[in-house]
């Protein structure tokens, strides 16, 4: 549990460094509805498999 509010602490820290950059961050899969509001252009990193990782 702790660890997924640190990683949710850490995507908000991610979206207001970014500010209006066009880069953003995932955790896991994206939904279809997350990946529908990045502008167009948007560099998209996409992180999985954290889920595999012991606490």
């Amino acid at each position: 549990m702790q660890s997924k509010v640190l990683l949710k602490k850490l995507k908000q820290m991610e979206r207001k460094a970014n500010g209006k950059r066009r880069q953003y961050v995932f955790f896991g899969k994206p939904s279809r509805a997350e990946l529908a509001k990045l502008p167009e252009g948007a560099r998209v990193i996409i992180f999985v498999g954290e889920d595999e990782i012991p606490d």
